[in-house]
């Protein structure tokens, strides 16, 4: 026979809403899901009993795995962070690579961070096109 779980009624569902305890109950419903299934093949379980509680695991299975997406989309990166950095990157592609100057008026390629000599026009090491100094 099937054994207690946590979650087995609907008043006592994972109220901790963290990714790791989401991970952890999705587990625990595959679990019960799998001892479910041995138990009803082997006639513990009655077909009506079996088709109630697959379809009570599916729907908390279900309501898990959408409270893990929610959760992981929450996680990433906003979209205005995303939005400025995309700004700032095609904005650098756009300007292409810059020399800087550094102590000492050494300079160095943008591009690797290679030290190169004024009167380059490319890096000896990745072979970009340097701006004059």
């Amino acid at each position: 026979m099937l054994k207690p779980r946590k979650f087995d009624s609907p008043a006592e569902s994972t109220s901790e809403d963290s990714l790791s305890g989401l991970k952890i109950e999705k587990e625990e419903i595959y679990s019960a899901i799998k001892e479910m299934e041995l138990d009803h093949k082997m006639g513990k379980l009655s077909q009506e009993d079996y088709l109630n509680l697959r379809e009570k695991y599916r729907a908390k299975a279900i309501g898990s795995l959408k409270r893990m997406d929610e959760l992981e989309s929450k996680g990433g990166v906003s979209e205005d962070v995303a939005d400025e950095i995309e700004k700032e990157v095609l904005a650098l592609r756009k300007d292409g690579p810059k020399v800087t100057s550094k102590k000492g008026g050494a300079l160095f390629c943008t591009q690797c961070g290679k030290k190169r000599s004024p009167g380059d026009r490319f890096c000896s090491w990745c072979g970009t096109k340097l701006a004059k100094p």
